[in-house]
């Protein structure tokens, strides 16, 4: 195995810290918090491609076109609207032609028609970086991508074709490519991890489903249920992983499941003395393990937390948030999140697309119950504003549009010009008492550079002269 940079090191804690704030949304928010859940999950893949690619010297393997004398031709791998295809480069590096390699499965078939065309494909190692990419929340992935723009001729060659000829036909035909399925248990998660060539990739979701199925009727539960997933791809295969949640089962932690990987080594013996620690990938490449040795996957996020590679996890209360629009709607004690919507459907709150249900930390609950105790003023919260752009709603934005007639683009910019006015007297420390954004997942991960906008928590005071003054600045 190659040994692991300290730059390596240092992104596999950070992936580490993604999956600890995965499992910790989970446990505060269940599935209410599934873009949290999924920002992190791509984050921490992306964190620990990224730390392969330091431990390789800050090079990967990418397939690269050569001439049938084994001389690198200038030409991108680019992909068009009917597939990947090689663009081919003039000496300005403009384009000059296509090639379309072969899309035979099988290697020899492919490399002698692209040998009729008179080309090879080969591979090089180049510099390169690890990225997030995709058009949507579901085929958003990590990937390595070339620094060089995807063609330079100051490449290390791997392999150019020479010395490895096309099969005969009295050799043995290649065994027909198979996918891996493994399963992990990670703190309080279920995880069904797929492996295998790049060509069977489109297959993984079917089989993960399958096998999620499959495992549901082992642990006794009604339904599994997908909370997040994604992949990447390395050296011509790709790992395809999803965290399944399932309805009815015992928490893992009580019931580890796992497939047979062989004999485990207790602990003691599995950890060298005195040796560093840091996550990183496990020898056979499936799942993870301590630079020390620790390989328990329900015991890692403890075991670096031991070892001061992690910080210790936020002590959370038994206290509850239901919040609609932005705003908190009722408080409850409970141990679940399940408990939590039961208890606020009894009080009228019930569980739809308008609420959400957030467990308070000890540290939050401590400041609600010294505020209750106070009497501290009532508060109400508004959207930030970001001109011409779209506008969440609020209450405060209905009661003026409904006491003004204005329309909702308006009615919101006359009650932030107003309260432009209040901060321009008091301060904004004095009437912005709180903020927090509208989609946290925003700040983990925003590839789009999409807009980030904030809950701004105001008295009610501040709320009740704006509306009083907007009112009367803009009668019916």
């Amino acid at each position: 195995m190659t040994e692991q940079t300290p730059a390596a090191a240092d992104l596999r804690r950070r992936a580490v810290e993604h999956d600890l704030k995965a499992v910790e949304s989970f446990e505060r928010c269940d599935t209410d918090g599934a873009l949290s859940q999924w920002a992190h999950g791509l984050n921490a893949a992306k964190d620990r491609l990224e730390a392969d690619i330091a431990d390789n010297g800050g090079m990967w393997k990418f397939p690269a076109l050569f001439d049938l004398d084994g001389n690198l031709v200038a030409a991108k791998d680019v992909q068009t609207k009917f597939g990947w295809s090689w663009m081919l480069l003039d000496a300005d590096g403009r384009p000059s032609g296509w090639f379309n390699p072969s899309k035979a499965e099988n290697p020899d078939t492919a490399r002698r028609n692209n040998a009729k065309k008179g080309y090879y494909v080969g591979a090089v190692l180049a510099p390169a970086y690890a990225d997030l990419q995709g058009g949507s929340i579901t085929s958003v992935t990590p990937v390595v991508i070339r620094k060089d723009g995807g063609y330079s001729a100051d490449v290390t060659v791997v392999d150019n074709g020479l010395g490895s000829p096309a099969a005969e036909e009295q050799q043995e035909p290649p065994a027909a490519p198979a996918l891996t399925v493994t399963r992990e248990v990670r703190g309080t998660a279920r995880w069904v991890h797929i492996t295998g060539p790049a060509a069977l990739e489109s297959k993984a979701p079917a089989k993960a489903g399958a096998e999620a199925r499959k495992w549901a009727r082992e642990l006794g539960a009604t339904r599994a249920y997908r909370v997040s997933g994604g992949g990447d791809y390395r050296d011509g295969e790709f790992r395809y992983s999803v965290c399944y949640g399932f309805e009815g089962a015992p928490d893992p932690q009580d019931t580890p499941q796992r497939l047979p990987q062989g004999p485990a080594a207790p602990v003691e013996e599995q950890q060298a003395p005195d040796a560093p620690h840091g996550l990183e990938t496990a020898p056979d490449g499936n799942g993870l393990r301590c630079s020390c040795g620790y390989a328990d996957a329900d015991g890692m996020a403890d075991h670096l937390r031991a070892a001061g590679v992690l910080p210790e996890p936020v002590p959370m209360s038994d206290l509850w948030e239901i919040a609609g629009r932005g705003e908190r709607v009722l408080l409850v004690a409970a141990d679940s999140q399940a408990q939590a919507w039961e208890l606020a459907a009894a009080q009228g709150v019930g569980r739809d697309y308008h609420h959400s249900a957030t467990r308070l930390t000890a540290e939050q609950a401590e400041k609600v119950r010294e505020e209750q105790q106070e009497g501290a003023p009532l508060t109400t919260e508004i959207a930030s504003i970001n001109y011409g752009r779209a506008v969440h709603p609020y209450d405060l934005l209905d009661d003026v549009m409904d006491d003004t007639g204005l329309n909702r683009a308006d009615a919101h910019a006359a009650i932030h010009a107003m309260l432009d006015d209040i901060i321009g007297i008091d301060g904004e420390d004095a009437v912005i008492l709180g903020r927090r954004t509208i989609r946290p997942e925003s700040l983990i991960s925003n590839p789009r550079d999409l807009d980030v906008y904030y809950w701004l928590t105001i008295s009610d005071e501040t709320a009740q002269m704006i509306r009083e003054t907007v009112a009367a600045t803009n009668p019916r």
